[in-house]
């Protein structure tokens, strides 16, 4: 069972982005017109890992998406709960590495932004297990996903393409 996922998505202010103008998938934010519009999570990179892994099933592919984006001056904001409200406030157009489950309160209450829900990558933080036998059955143990393993590589990766330290 999961003990927590996140659904890294696109979304966009529509004060700032014109209808019809939104970003249809990670491709188009590679393109001239978002240079200087994108804000994201400088500490995202299991977005990389799940474009390689899942849309792309290529590490070089994925790893041509994100130098794209990169391309436009990506300027990044640590926290989600901070980002979610800058996009609102009008900081950037578009964020490339927003929660899903953050729109929907915001745009009930009015706030003009919109999220791309037809594409996104979901990862779930962890999960947890009974193990049989185990001397104490009522317990329960954390277990990490296969993935975490490649979290190093990934991670190495999306700070090279984004010059992070």
């Amino acid at each position: 069972m999961a003990t927590d996922t996140q659904f890294f998505i696109i979304g966009w202010n529509t004060n700032l982005v014109k209808k019809g103008d939104e970003p249809k998938g990670f491709e188009d934010l590679g393109n001239a017109e978002w240079k200087g519009s994108l804000m994201g999570e400088s500490r995202d990179f299991q977005l990389l890992l799940g474009l390689a892994k899942a849309k792309y099933k290529s590490d070089e592919k994925a790893s041509d998406v994100i130098k794209r984006i990169a391309a436009n001056q990506v300027e990044f904001h640590r926290g989600h709960s901070q980002r979610i409200e800058l996009l609102v406030a009008g900081q950037k157009p578009v964020c490339f590495t927003c929660y899903a489950h953050q729109f929907p309160p915001r745009v009930k209450k009015g706030a003009p932004i919109l999220p791309l829900l037809a594409e996104g990558v979901g990862e779930i933080g962890g999960s947890v297990g009974i193990l049989k036998g185990a001397p104490h059955p009522n317990t329960a143990y954390m277990l990490s996903r296969d993935d975490v393993k490649q979290f190093p590589k990934y991670e190495k990766i999306w700070k090279e393409i984004f010059q992070i330290r």
